[in-house]
């Protein structure tokens, strides 16, 4: 259990008990928080992951032109 559960029990705990009169959505802020950066996280390296394989593909792809020129120069083809 991490951190943010952790403190959200905790103020589950007090807002039930009454020694808080916080609003629900105060009381559950750390889980909203947590939720936040979770999704900015995967958002962020998704986002790299993607960027990562496209730039694969397009050196895979020059890579393979690349070949295609080595091998017509050697047949004798010219550009």
């Amino acid at each position: 259990m991490g951190f943010t559960e952790v403190l959200t029990l905790i103020f589950i705990y007090l807002k039930l008990t009454h020694q808080v009169t916080w609003s629900w959505w105060l009381v559950l802020a750390p889980e909203e928080a947590a939720a936040v950066a979770y999704a900015a996280f995967l958002l962020f390296f998704g986002g790299l992951a993607v960027a990562l394989t496209r730039d694969d593909r397009k050196a895979a792809r020059r890579d393979r032109r690349a070949q295609r020129r080595r091998d017509d120069m050697r047949r004798g083809i010219r550009y």
